[in-house]
């Protein structure tokens, strides 16, 4: 492993610094986070990080992340995910 930061963790930062507090409840309701896990999860990096914790998304797997974005209008972040 090099000093590079791997490009997934860098998106998982760009999408956290475009949902507001209103989108990441959003979005933990959509992902189906138990209450007390929604609870534990104050911003969107928590949320990622229980997400990639339930293998719903990795670096090879960010359909999940498009799926959550689509239905809280978020369709710039949908564009940013398409670069990965």
């Amino acid at each position: 492993m090099g000093d590079s930061v791997e490009p997934f963790r860098i998106l998982l930062v760009k999408l956290s610094y475009g949902l507001s507090t209103d989108n990441v409840k959003r979005v933990k309701f959509l992902a189906g986070l138990g209450d007390a896990v929604s609870e534990q999860c104050k911003d969107a990096i928590d949320v990622f990080k229980e997400l990639q914790r339930l293998g719903k998304i990795t670096p090879n797997s960010v359909e999940f992340l498009k799926a959550l974005m689509e239905p809280i209008n978020r369709l710039d972040l949908i564009t940013l995910i398409g670069v990965l």
